[in-house]
C-alpha cells in the first residue's frame, strides 16, 4: 500500500478502504518510512490541498479534509488559484525542472554523506524524533487497515534511510521500531519487522551509500535486494 508525494498512514487507510480492498488478495505488505510518514499526517502544512487528517483524540477520531473539495485544491491542474503554472509547464514539456530537482538532491545527499563520514551530522533519526500525537494517528490508521483486512495476513516493516542507520550505529536504539513491535504483537494476523537494526548490521558502514540512490535517498537495487532477503528470511514461511 503506498504512493509517492506526501503520502502517509491516513492516506494508506483511505486507499485500502476505498480501492485496494476491491482487488483479490490474500495478504497485505505495508512499508513504513518514518522519515516522512509523519509529515503525511500534518494538515497544517498542506492547507492549499485536498488533504485528509484526523481530528480528535485516539481512538475517537473523525476524518476531515483541509479544504471542502478536490476542485478547490490549488494542486489541481487548471485551477485558477494554482500559483505554479510555470512548474507544471516545465514538468510536462521539458526536463528542466527534473534536472533542477535532481541536481539539488544530489548536492543535498552529498552533503549528508560528507557530514556523516566526518561525524558532524547532528540531526536525530526519525525512529527517535516523533511525537505521541503522530504515533496515535499512525497506529489508529494501521488498526483501521487491520480491521478492513478481515483476518488477512499483514506485514509491516520499516524503511531506514542513511541518517537512521548512522544514528543506530552510534546509539544502538530504535524507539519507534520497538514501539511498533509491541503494538503489532497484539494482533494474531500481523507481522512486524524493523529493518533499521538489521540493515545496520548486514552492511559495513563504508558501504552504506551503496544502499541508497544519490538523488532521492531511497533504496538502490542493492538496498531493495537486501531488504527483501531480510524480510523473507524472517517471515517468508509465515506469509507464503
Amino acid at each position: 500500500i503506498g504512493n509517492s508525494r506526501d503520502f502517509g498512514p491516513i492516506h494508506e487507510y483511505i486507499l485500502d478502504k476505498h480501492l485496494a480492498k476491491k482487488f483479490n488478495h490474500e495478504r497485505i505488505i505495508l512499508a513504513i518510512l518514518p522519515d516522512n510518514d509523519c509529515d503525511g499526517m500534518d494538515s497544517q502544512k498542506r492547507k492549499d490541498r485536498y488533504f485528509p487528517y484526523f481530528e480528535g483524540k485516539y481512538p475517537d477520531y473523525q476524518l476531515k479534509y483541509s479544504i471542502r473539495s478536490l476542485d478547490k485544491s490549488s494542486w489541481k491542474l487548471g485551477n485558477p488559484k494554482d500559483d505554479r503554472p510555470l512548474k507544471h509547464f516545465l514538468l510536462n514539456y521539458t526536463y528542466t525542472r527534473n534536472l533542477y530537482d535532481y541536481i539539488g538532491a544530489l548536492l543535498d545527499n552529498w552533503s549528508l554523506g560528507r557530514n556523516i563520514r566526518q561525524g558532524s551530522y547532528q540531526k536525530i533519526s526519525s525512529f527517535v524524533e516523533y511525537d505521541s500525537e503522530k504515533w496515535d494517528m499512525m497506529k489508529y490508521s494501521y488498526e483501521k487497515i487491520i480491521e478492513e483486512a478481515a483476518c488477512k495476513k499483514i506485514l509491516f516493516f520499516t524503511i531506514p534511510r542513511m541518517k537512521d542507520i548512522w544514528w543506530y550505529k552510534e546509539n544502538r536504539t530504535s524507539p519507534l521500531g520497538e514501539k511498533l513491535k509491541t503494538w503489532a504483537s497484539q494482533f494474531p494476523n500481523v507481522y512486524f519487522l524493523d529493518l533499521l537494526p538489521l540493515m545496520s548490521e548486514v552492511v559495513p558502514s563504508h558501504n552504506w551509500a551503496e544502499l541508497f540512490n544519490g538523488c532521492d535517498r531511497h533504496w538502490t537495487k542493492k538496498g531493495h535486494k537486501i531488504a527483501a532477503e531480510l524480510i523473507m528470511e524472517k517471515y517468508g514461511s509465515s506469509l507464503y
